[in-house]
């Protein structure tokens, strides 16, 4: 049976850890707008993306007029292909899309995109606060290569970001980002195991 100079050793590396926060693996999300109903598509139903990918880790919504193309629709075509499979995103009358992450903050956001103005990336924290940006100047297809709009939050977190260009002159594809889930208690398993030894403790 443990003595009491073990005991308190034990209880005292274990107490610490009762109110650390659990390790959270970062969820690296990619969107690349494919297999969605036609409802969504700007020349169909025309729907805003909205929450069509609520359910998502990060809970992303997408801000009004956020809608989809498929090949040979508008500009998914020669100039504005897609980065990968046979669909993009696109804003026919706003000079942004704005995503939100409602469910949990982002750390870091990239997309694809091709564009015909210069085209920027703004991300912002729950306070509205300006974390960061990226900014490139138009790449149409074929004579400019594919790019990317990056943003790496590091410690902070992203909980919404704006991609503004000129509408009707870019498209976005494999949009993507790294949410860290709400850290949570080590926990219970972790508080019983202490109410144990304590009780057990002050019996001995």
């Amino acid at each position: 049976m443990p003595n009491r100079t073990d005991l308190n050793r034990l209880l005292g590396t274990l107490g610490p850890l009762a109110l650390a926060p659990a390790a959270s693996a970062a969820i690296l999300v990619t969107l690349d707008f494919e297999g969605l109903p036609d409802l969504y598509y700007a020349d169909a139903g025309a729907q805003n993306l909205g929450l069509a990918y609520a359910a998502q880790p990060g809970g992303p919504v997408f801000g009004p007029d956020a809608t989809l193309l498929g090949v040979g629709r508008g500009l998914n075509d020669f100039n504005y292909p897609p980065s990968s499979g046979a669909t993009v995103l696109y804003t026919g009358f706003e000079p942004s899309i704005r995503v939100d992450f409602t469910a949990s903050p982002a750390s870091a956001v990239r997309t694809y995109f091709r564009s015909g103005t210069d085209i920027f990336l703004f991300a912002f924290d729950a306070g509205g606060n300006l974390l960061g940006q990226d900014f490139s100047s138009p790449n149409l297809a074929p004579a400019d290569p594919a790019d990317t709009l990056d943003f790496d939050a590091g410690t902070f977190a992203i909980s919404y970001v704006i991609i503004e260009g000129a509408p009707n002159f870019f498209v976005l594809d494999d949009f993507t980002y790294t949410v860290i889930p709400e850290a949570g208690p080590y926990a219970l398993l972790t508080g019983l195991g202490l109410l144990g030894l304590a009780l057990w403790r002050r019996r001995g």
